[in-house]
């Protein structure tokens, strides 16, 4: 795609360049809104799943994990909505789709741990219920939307590809093993996971590793802005946990260790993506960003 030349030219999309639905936008900003206030009450208020959830988490780290993951599923939301080309707003397709029906499901297999004499436990059952079939939908529209793909200006460097899919190589077997075998593969986890909150973490692992398999598709800082944004936040928050919650490990445990590093390399990461997005921008071989970016992207005199 072309960069355009001033902030208010940015909103002229490129002939022939698919845009992306405005129901969807707002789908997507509905979306964020419910999950920005699991994630409050999960990474807020870790010790009280058993008002503020929709069900009982005893290990306040989970809870916490679980609510970094939400926060930066909300970012991805936000991100994903304020991006008008679809090739910039599409990276939140394949990990909620995963994660909303995998958590579906799971919720069907556990529904005897959750609050369902509360709120909380049917208003988490009617979010599952609906969110899949919502998404296919809106993504069924989506994909009727005539245009294009614009071509790659801004190639992201081979080095930094693999390193995205080393990752999600970790990651997409790891959320699989969860997900399925909660008990065998809770070995390989750094601090206690029940069944529930196994699969549940599984969820997030999958889904995060499918999205760093987007980022290695699209492969063009103008299009992973969403993900690079929703990378730095997770790494953030779970930096956060594990330091907020660091008796938690065992730290003559070498899973501690290589989980701590994971999440590290997570954050140093997304760092590295985030400075080169936008650098894309102020070099001018990517496209300018919507409004929700502009300060931290404006362009070089």
């Amino acid at each position: 795609m072309t960069a355009t030349t001033s902030a208010s030219s940015s909103a002229v999309p490129a002939a022939g360049t698919r845009q992306t639905l405005h129901r969807l936008r707002v789908g997507l900003l509905v979306i964020a809104a419910v999950i920005s206030l699991l994630g409050l009450s999960l990474f807020v208020f870790p010790s009280k799943t058993d008002t503020l959830f929709a069900w009982t988490i005893k290990v306040p780290l989970t809870a916490a994990f679980l609510g970094a993951s939400y926060w930066a599923s909300t970012t991805l939301a936000l991100c994903c909505a304020a991006e008008r080309d679809w090739v910039a707003a599409r990276a939140f397709a394949a990990p909620y789709l995963i994660a909303g029906i995998v958590l579906l499901v799971v919720t069907f297999v556990h529904i005897d741990l959750f609050h369902m004499d509360d709120v909380t436990g049917w208003l988490w059952l009617v979010l599952y219920a609906a969110f899949p079939g919502s998404m296919i939908v809106l993504l069924t529209q989506q994909m009727r939307v005539p245009g294009t793909d614009p071509p790659r200006t801004a190639p992201i460097p081979a080095p930094f590809v693999a390193i995205c899919f080393l990752q999600a190589a970790v990651m997409v077997p790891l959320g699989i093993a969860l997900v399925i075998a909660p008990t065998d593969a809770a070995s390989l986890w750094p601090w206690p996971l029940t069944p529930l909150t196994g699969r549940a973490v599984g969820t997030f692992v999958l889904a995060q590793g499918v999205l760093m398999l987007t980022v290695c598709r699209e492969r063009a800082w103008g299009r992973v802005r969403p993900a690079m944004m929703q990378y730095v936040v997770l790494g953030a928050l779970h930096l956060v946990a594990v330091a907020r919650f660091s008796d938690t490990f065992d730290w003559g445990d070498p899973a501690a260790w290589l989980y701590l590093g994971f999440i590290v390399g997570i954050a140093v990461t997304a760092v590295y993506g985030v400075v080169h997005v936008f650098g894309a921008v102020r070099d001018g071989t990517a496209p300018d960003p919507p409004a929700l970016y502009r300060i931290t992207a404006a362009r070089r005199p």
